[in-house]
């Protein structure tokens, strides 16, 4: 009997141990869930994160895009509104150019007519022609010359002509 009550209470001990080892067991079974589990939300948190970051990144890249298109698109417009001017100036300047070129022309062909002068060249008026001098005008004493040759020594048109 003696070893009957030794061999009860040598198993109520190792139920003990073993209940006891069991629950331990489940314990380590939960820390290690519950520590899978903290590994778990560490990765969400530096996966969401990540993604964060990313969008971020990529909002910064679209914004650079947008801001290097923008200036891109102002200085197409500056150089277009240069070319205009430039052509416009250009424009003005071949304008103005033959202009000048038409009064020379005409000038020149006012300069070039042949003039008549009383007195040996001496009077202040000449005339285009000498049928509208003053008849008291002594023919003989009447010169020709251009009318830019008349203008440049002081004369004038006359006024009765």
């Amino acid at each position: 009997m003696k070893k009957r009550k030794k061999l009860k209470a040598l198993g109520m001990v190792l139920f003990t141990l073993l209940t006891l080892a069991a629950c331990s067991g489940e314990s380590k079974t939960l820390q290690k869930s519950d520590s899978t589990d903290k590994i778990a939300k560490s990765k969400e948190i530096e996966t969401s994160k990540s993604i964060e970051e990313s969008k971020k990144i990529e909002t910064s890249k679209s914004i650079e895009v947008s801001k290097v298109a923008e200036e891109s698109r102002q200085v197409e417009e500056s150089k277009k509104s240069e070319e205009a001017r430039i052509a416009a100036e250009s424009l003005a300047q071949s304008q103005s150019q033959s202009q000048a070129a038409a009064e020379a022309q005409a000038a020149q062909t006012t300069t070039d007519r042949v003039v008549y002068v009383t007195g040996g060249g001496k009077s202040d008026v000449y005339w285009y022609g000498t049928a509208a001098m003053p008849s008291n005008t002594n023919k003989n004493n009447i010169i020709q010359m251009s009318e830019s040759e008349a203008i440049a020594s002081g004369k004038r048109h006359s006024l009765k002509e």
